[in-house]
């Protein structure tokens, strides 16, 4: 009998290792900004949206070039539905409706401190990414805005994939991995966050069974204001890229 384990099992280990080691970070993250803890949780106007990049300067530059990149097609009588998953405080959700008004949106949150302060002419819900409380095949668009930091993409996406009519679409914009091999650990004890590999987001996407269109590397993006100060976190940011990756499904 040969010692030799087949490609096929060889892969199944090697993925059921990457799942033990990202769901292993994702618990030492939650030591640090746990996912859905109930707080209060005050933000200024100037600290939104909360990513780390921003596509422009500022935040209404940031998200004219956030909908250029995404494209939610226009002409429809009843206007899209866009789900903002982990909405946080509904800033981003409110940036981009000043640009397009005629999307319609659902925040879904699982911070209950966080959506109170959400816009109210907004649906809001309480609910996971992992299982989203959503009927099946009711929204054009599924946003994941740094977001899948805090949990498991590859069931994120499966999700997504669940919720989305046929030619919707998911789009993420996150950070990645600078090296592709690294698991940034220094970063991930210090902002609490898991970055993926780019890779890692594109298979888990191909995975839930959207399309073959790949996500790329936002080079030209710019440090968030709020963050400029901080030496320390820029040193950090250095071991990962700005991600804007857009799949539609089949």
């Amino acid at each position: 009998m040969s010692g030799f384990l087949s490609a096929g099992v060889l892969q199944q280990r090697l993925s059921r290792l990457t799942l033990a080691r990202e769901v292993a970070d994702l618990v030492v993250a939650a030591q640090y900004t746990p996912y859905a803890r109930e707080q209060e949780m005050l933000f200024s106007p100037e600290a939104q949206p909360l990513q780390m990049y921003w596509l422009a300067p500022t935040r209404e530059s940031h998200c004219a070039a956030f909908l250029a990149l995404c494209a939610p097609p226009h002409g429809f009588t009843e206007g899209l539905t866009v789900l903002d998953c982990g909405c946080g405080t509904g800033a981003m959700a409110l940036g981009l409706a000043t640009h397009r008004q005629d999307l319609h949106w659902v925040l879904l949150g699982h911070n209950q401190s966080q959506l109170r302060q959400a816009p109210h002419s907004m649906h809001r819900c309480v609910g996971d990414m992992h299982a989203l409380p959503l009927q099946p095949q009711t929204v054009d668009v599924v946003l994941l805005c740094y977001v899948l930091g805090y949990g498991v993409p590859s069931h994120v996406f499966e999700q997504a994939w669940r919720v989305l009519r046929p030619h919707g679409t998911v789009v993420v914009w996150d950070m990645v991995c600078r090296d592709e091999d690294s698991h940034t650990d220094t970063l991930l004890v210090s902002l609490g966050y898991k970055v993926y590999s780019q890779a890692r987001l594109e298979m888990g996407a191909r995975l839930a069974g959207f399309g073959q269109e790949t996500g790329k590397r936002v080079e030209k993006a710019v440090l968030h204001p709020f963050m400029e100060s901080d030496q320390t976190l820029k040193e950090l940011l250095a071991s990962v890229v700005p991600f804007f990756g857009c799949w539609r499904k089949r």
